[in-house]
């Protein structure tokens, strides 16, 4: 038996270990976003780690050009001690982290990359429309992980959508997906939503996925969602299959 080894940094953020190989995720781990749109935007929790101590990173994956997501202020902190990490984002990001120099590779929806015995397979996004361009590069990505025959899928920003079932190469074991509603109020402030908790449990439901982490739901206070919800509608639906995960909290991923 091998493990996974996961650590939440709040948001969509997370860090993964297998054996000797360690990616990221969406790292947000500054208060860039208050910074720039005001304190209505203040983290809730500060990073759980600094990220000029994040060592031995071999690749970063950005799903979408959001600074919650692509944070050029957390990226460079990390490069210092990983110059040779590899930054896989979308085209959108480009303009943002370029000054960085970081090698920056923007996958084709479908595409494949493998590092040892990890695969990533670069998956659209529907954040809250599709967004792809005429050479199959999605403005919002979500990534596959297959290790050993262990599929992970995080989705980065994204409401159901059913042309992601023709990406998804098998059975899902572990998916994260993102619980912070649309809604008339977010939508006047200019915040773009997500999912909400029954719409999450009903798609985890239909794609048959076996277990799921919340994630978008932590970090802001006008964006949040707080766990009695999920809980409750998960209850009630009898679809109790997720794990939460405060920043900073780490889990075992046993790996069949």
């Amino acid at each position: 038996m091998e493990n996974v080894q996961l650590l939440a940094l709040g948001q969509v953020g997370y860090q993964f270990q297998f054996k000797e190989l360690k990616w990221l995720i969406d790292p947000y781990l500054s208060n860039y976003v208050e910074k720039k749109y005001g304190k209505d935007l203040k983290r809730l929790t500060p990073p759980p780690i600094n990220p000029e101590s994040i060592e031995n990173v071999d690749f970063i994956l950005i799903t979408h050009e959001h600074e919650d997501h692509c944070d050029p202020i957390t990226l460079e902190k990390i490069l210092i001690n990983n110059p040779n990490c590899i930054v896989f984002c979308t085209k959108q990001c480009n303009d943002i982290i370029g000054h960085l120099g970081a090698t920056i590779k923007n996958l084709r929806l479908g595409e494949i990359v493998r590092f040892g015995e990890v695969s990533i397979k670069a998956l659209p996004a529907c954040h809250t429309t599709l967004e792809i361009d005429s050479g199959d590069y999605s403005r919002w990505m979500g990534y596959e992980f297959l290790i050993s025959n262990y599929r992970i899928y995080h989705a980065g920003d994204t409401i159901p959508f059913d042309e992601i079932k023709t990406y998804l190469g098998g059975q899902v074991d572990l998916a994260f997906f993102p619980i912070n509603e649309r809604n008339y109020f977010r939508d006047s402030l200019g915040i773009i939503g997500n999912m909400t908790c029954r719409e999450a449990l009903t798609w985890i439901d239909h794609l048959k996925i076996k277990s799921w982490i919340p994630t978008h739901w932590d970090l802001f206070a006008n964006n949040s969602t707080m766990k009695i919800e999920l809980d409750t509608i998960s209850t009630v639906l009898g679809i109790n299959k997720h794990t939460w995960l405060d920043a900073g909290e780490m889990l075992d991923i046993k790996i069949d």
